[in-house]
């Protein structure tokens, strides 16, 4: 029995291990069909935008034999969204198919130029993949490159020289972009300690990023003398966009001298003592004073005295040079020496009369010259008939009472333009009483001819005068003419042709005979092609032509044939501009030929004895160099270069070679007090062995006070080569000298310094105390404020930049007295928290001052208006925007600012021992103000915070009609008025505007009134009702309309609204009285009230453009996003209906929300349309 049983359970336990197998096996047995399921996309491929959303639709199909089961899943790129699920379970039965709709929003910064795709699979319920299918979704590429560099100026460092700027560049594309920078530098600056002036590099921006590269600039050291300004200029290039702006660098002094010609000053007093430490001779003292007295309506008194010499009394009176004489409106005097060199030199003691306006001018002169016994008489004359046309005259007598010779010269001199040609022709008739061989009249005379042009690439200018010779005046017996022509090819080449011919004949009298004529001729001319090769370097060549032709080289002996001699040459320079400006290398070669045509036979009538030396071949070389303070010159000669050399060649065979060298320095030793001139010329004559060294040296140095003195010093050497060896020879010339300049106030005029002192104030009290450190960087502009009657000042200044140094000072020097103003623009960091005290200083300049300018630092002091209002308010919602708060300190200086719409306010004072913060109480009607003012003291704390609370006031309540008043015919009436003030938002000036009430259910006007001109006050009174728009309109000015809320009006109340216009101007903008209903843009008929007004304004403002912004709520930008645009469309049709068109749409969405978005009252006010000013 036992074994029965253990049998039957050994075989129950082998079947229940060994059935579930068999079941198993048996699925997979009767289930030999493999799953066929096709999964596609309508669209493989897709484009789209970033922060966009694309529709595709998925195919499933099953095309097996029975039903399937099995999970969809959508994958997406990190970021994106699939709208919708993106997992879901599927069946689907044999031989069907589904169609599934797929909505994919793409993230906002997507990438551009990069393939993304959308996997679906399905999986089965083990998590196996059955199948994939991909659609690939391209992004198309935007781009949105900018590149800015900050507006304005920079400016360098005054101790380190150093300043920098920033290039911004922000790509807000969806794809990198690749932005090649390249900077070219002016020169005097670099970039970074290499000084670089150009500069590339290449910077790679990330889509949707922003970059800020910082470059530092340096200026050079001492690079241009009074240069201010410097220019960089950046250039960005990107594949698709190029940008390019100049930079512009200020290097600043904290000081500023102004000039004033000496000439202009009431004295200059020098005194010179001249050979001093020569031996055997007394030195020579020379006084020179001279000045300038400014009186008023642009008169003058002017004068200067001069001794030459000190050797006895008459040097200082007689024999000196002095005059005085006056400017009077259009006249001028002038009496003692006087000069005038018209054709002839009219030089003496006497007076001299003129006077002169813009066309007319005369003047008269007599004098005597007493060391030459000669008198003078002269009396010239010219007027401008137009721009192009003048005419002078000239006339002078001389009698020469020495010489026995008397001459009138009579001078016309027209000129004129004819189109691009100019002509100035001068002809002069000289009658002379004069005994020449036995004849005692004649006469001579003389004529000029001056001509110039400039037509399209060829400019000439051409001078040609001839004097008989006895003509007693300056070219006597001369024939002169010179021509420079210029023809440029184009920008960087040109012919320069120059010639010059001077020919003189000149008889030598004895005893009023002829003895002999001394005739000279010379001619000079060469061709030169020029060719700027670079900017910096210039190459010239071409032939040059000299002759030369003289009867006398030697003695008083005339040759018996004339020596003619000509020259052909080659000659080739060049120019070397380095990066200073002031430095040039300029090395000239000429090589030429030198051939004697005619000569006197001194030596007998045998040619064979000049022949060896008639040609012979001639170089000469040249190097100048130029820098900011030094000069250089040498100069090499191998052959006769002038008439005279070449005489000693030809007859004596004394050739040339010679070398010279001229360096010099001149510059600053030490500031601007100590100065150097010196010179030396060295000169080595290689065949005669002799040499010549001058030495000259000017040292002056500058005191303060205008107080000037030099030395002045010649040291020469000579050595000269004899039969019986070298000859040496010294001579030193030494003077010295001392200078005043007597910086007087004058009638018209005086010039004052003036000193700014730019503080750091602690204590608040406006004084600079020891512990109270300068600030330094601050831009100071002093302006001069002009006047219709000013007069004319020499060194006048009209506006002056200046930087203050590390102790905040700056300094203006010998500036005219006047009325200033001062300007101070901090850019440097060292200001800090700390601002400006007042915005501008007001200075009358009448004497040497300083100023002490404060920058304070402010403590804030904020707070709000609080209204409890009454529970039976008829108010409605009070306004409490644009509130004067103002605090007052215990020096007087007041402070002050506007609330918020909320109310709210923020006021910044500087520090000092206490405010009152007062309001201006414009709720006084209706409310009660607990607090009118508080006493803040900041104690060392940087806020303080102030509250105005106001307490509406109790109004007794007049209960509606009852019936039995209604029975009886009693009707209540609810009388109001309503007042106030209306002003300009920005100047709160008052405005005079017409008011309108209006019924808003009729369109009708209740009542109007206008605002007065002066004072801004409106008063309206009318009867109470629910439907009410206060309308405000002026010119120029945007209009105002709210609706009156009136409820609950009682018996009588009485309405404060002060009301603030906006100007019509660039930037403004206001927002139409008009509301819509949730997801909708259309018009109310109360709306078209709103759009007449605005009509009737931009009609009478016909160059305004306008944008017209369209806003919604936030439900509604999640709901209908196109709302805002369709509300700003509606708008933009109702104008074009009505004639204007001038504006342009845009979509503002729920950005800019002007209340809150969680209640309904909130969003109703958020449904708006806003108008802004674009230009006008």
């Amino acid at each position: 029995m036992v074994t029965l049983r253990k049998y039957i359970s050994i075989t129950f336990l082998l079947l229940s291990i060994i059935l579930p197998h068999k079941g198993y096996s048996q699925y997979f047995l009767y289930n030999t069909e493999t799953t066929n399921i096709d999964l596609s996309f309508l669209k493989e491929s897709v484009e789209t935008e970033s922060n966009k959303s694309f529709f595709n639709v998925i195919t499933i199909k099953n095309n097996g034999v029975k039903s399937e089961s099995f999970t969809l899943n959508i994958s997406v790129p990190q970021g994106w969204k699939i709208l919708g699920e993106d997992q879901q379970e599927i069946f689907i039965n044999p031989q069907d198919s589904i169609i599934i709709p797929l909505r994919v929003s793409t993230h906002g910064r997507v990438k551009g130029d990069i393939g993304y795709s959308v996997i679906a699979s399905i999986t089965d319920s083990r998590g196996n993949t059955i199948k994939n299918e991909y659609c690939f979704v391209k992004i198309k590429s935007r781009e949105d490159l900018r590149v800015s560099v900050p507006i304005g100026s920079n400016y360098f460092d005054q101790r380190t020289g150093l300043s920098n700027f920033s290039v911004n560049i922000s790509n807000n594309g969806n794809k990198e972009e690749l932005v090649s920078l390249t900077f070219e530098l002016e020169k005097g600056i670099g970039l970074g300690d290499a000084f670089v002036e150009n500069y590339s590099s290449d910077v790679t921006v990330p889509p949707y990023t922003d970059t800020t590269l910082v470059y530092y600039i340096r200026l050079k050291d001492d690079f241009i003398e009074g240069k201010e300004s410097y220019r960089l200029f950046l250039k960005a290039d990107s594949p698709s966009k190029s940008f390019s702006q100049s930079v512009w660098f200020r290097s600043l002094n904290n000081e500023y001298i102004n000039y004033i010609p000496p000439t202009e000053k009431i004295a200059i007093i020098e005194l010179t003592a001249q050979g001093l430490m020569s031996e055997g001779k007394r030195p020579n003292y020379v006084l020179n004073m001279q000045g300038k007295t400014l009186l008023k309506n642009d008169n003058n008194l002017y004068y200067q005295y001069r001794n030459l010499s000190s050797k006895d009394a008459e040097s200082f009176y007689k024999y000196n040079f002095m005059f005085i004489g006056a400017n009077i409106k259009n006249w001028f005097f002038e009496i003692g020496d006087s000069y005038k060199n018209h054709e002839t030199s009219l030089y003496g003691r006497g007076i001299t009369l003129g006077y002169a306006n813009p066309r007319f001018f005369a003047n008269t002169i007599a004098n005597k010259n007493n060391r030459s016994n000669i008198d003078n008489v002269g009396f010239f004359t010219g007027y401008r008939f137009t721009k192009s046309i003048s005419n002078n005259l000239g006339f002078s007598y001389i009698d020469n009472k020495n010489r026995e010779i008397k001459s009138i010269i009579a001078t016309i001199e027209p000129k004129f333009k004819l189109g691009k040609h100019s002509f100035n022709l001068l002809f002069a008739a000289n009658p002379l009483k004069q005994n020449i061989n036995g004849k005692v009249n004649q006469f001579e005379y003389s004529s000029e001819v001056r001509y110039s042009s400039n037509i399209n690439k060829l400019r000439n200018s051409l001078r040609v005068r001839y004097a008989t010779p006895f003509y007693y005046g300056n070219y006597k017996g001369r024939l002169m003419g010179s021509l420079n022509s210029h023809y440029y090819i184009n920008n960087t080449n040109r012919i320069n042709l120059f010639a010059i011919i001077n020919n003189s004949n000149k008889p030598v009298l004895a005893n009023g005979f002829t003895q002999y004529e001394h005739e000279n001729s010379n001619l000079n001319s060469r061709l030169i092609y020029s060719w700027d090769v670079t900017p910096k370097v210039n190459l010239y060549s071409g032939p040059s032509y000299e002759r030369y032709q003289k009867n006398q080289i030697v003695s008083n002996s005339v040759l018996e044939n004339d020596f003619i001699t000509q020259t052909a040459a080659l000659l080739v320079g060049s120019r070397f501009r380095f990066d200073d400006p002031y430095t040039s290398l300029s090395p000239r070669i000429t090589i030429g030929n030198v051939n004697i045509n005619e000569y006197p036979k001194l030596y007998g009538e045998n040619p064979a004895l000049y022949n060896g030396f008639k040609n012979y071949f001639i170089y000469y070389l040249d190097v100048n160099f130029q820098a900011r303070k030094w000069y250089f010159v040498a100069s090499y000669e191998s052959g006769p270069r002038n008439v005279y050399s070449q005489f000693n060649y030809f007859f004596i065979g004394r050739t040339t070679r010679t070398l010279r060298l001229m360096p010099s320095y001149n510059a600053f030793l030490y500031k601007d007090i100590m100065h150097l001139d010196a010179r030396v010329s060295f000169s080595n004559d290689m065949i005669l062995k002799n040499s010549f060294i001058n030495t000259s040296l000017l040292f002056t140095w500058y005191l303060p006070r205008y107080w000037s003195s030099y030395v002045n010093a010649y040291y020469t050497i000579t050595n000269r080569m004899t039969s019986s060896g070298v000859e040496a020879y010294q001579s030193l010339y030494l003077e010295a000298g001392i200078r005043k300049e007597l910086n007087f106030a004058h009638p018209r005029v005086s010039y004052h310094n003036l000193n700014i002192v730019l503080f750091k104030d602690f204590n608040g009290n406006y004084k600079q105390e020891p512990n109270e450190p300068g600030v330094r960087d601050v831009i100071v502009t002093l302006v001069k404020e002009r006047t219709v009657d000013e007069e004319k000042i020499p060194g006048d200044i009209s506006n002056i930049e200046l930087m203050s140094n590390y102790l905040g000072e700056v300094s203006f020097t010998d500036i005219p007295n006047g009325r200033y103003k001062v300007q101070f623009t901090p850019i440097g960091k060292d200001v800090g928290t700390f601002s400006k005290a007042t915005e501008e200083l007001t200075i009358n300049l009448q004497e040497d001052k300083t100023e002490f300018f404060p920058f304070v630092e402010k403590n804030k002091v904020f707070g709000k208006i609080i209204l409890n209002r009454s529970r039976l308010s008829g108010l409605g919602k009070v306004d409490v925007s644009n509130v004067r708060i103002t605090a007052t300190d215990s020096h007087g200086r007041s402070f002050s600012t506007l609330t918020n719409s909320n109310g709210e306010f923020t006021l910044f004072a500087p520090v000092t021992d206490e405010y009152i913060v007062t309001i201006n109480n414009i709720f006084y009607e209706n409310f009660d103000l607990r607090q009118n003012n508080f006493v803040v003291q900041f104690n060392g704390y940087k806020q303080f915070e102030v509250n105005f609370v106001f307490d509406e006031k109790v109004r007794r309540i007049n209960f509606a009609a009852t019936d039995t008043d209604l029975r009886t015919g009693i009707q209540q009436v609810r009388r109001t008025t309503i007042s106030g003030k209306i002003k300009d938002a920005n100047t709160q000036q008052p405005v005079r505007a017409k008011v309108n009430l209006i019924n808003t259910r009729t369109n009708a006007v209740v009542t109007s009134t206008n605002s007065s001109a002066t004072s801004g006050e409106y008063t309206m009174s009318f009867i109470a009702g629910d439907n009410y728009l206060l309308e405000v309109v002026a010119d120029d000015y945007w209009y105002l309309s709210e609706n009156l809320i009136l409820q609950q009006v009682t018996t009588f109340m009485n309405i404060n609204r002060d009301i603030l216009l906006k100007p019509v101007t660039v930037g403004s903008s206001i927002d139409l009285n008009i509301r819509f209903d949730v997801n909708s843009s259309f018009l109310a008929p109360e709306s078209v009230a709103e759009l007449n007004r605005l009509i009737r304004l931009l009609k009478d403002n016909q160059t305004v453009r306008i944008e017209i912004q369209g806003h919604c709520d936030d439900l509604e930008a999640l709901q209908q996003p196109s709302i805002a645009l369709e509300r700003a469309n509606a708008v933009g049709k109702y104008l074009v209906e009505n004639g204007f068109s001038n504006f342009e749409l845009k979509s503002m969405g729920n950005t800019i929300p002007i209340s809150s978005n969680e209640t309904e009252e909130g969003r109703a006010q958020n449904r708006r349309v806003g108008i802004v000013v674009l230009s006008r």
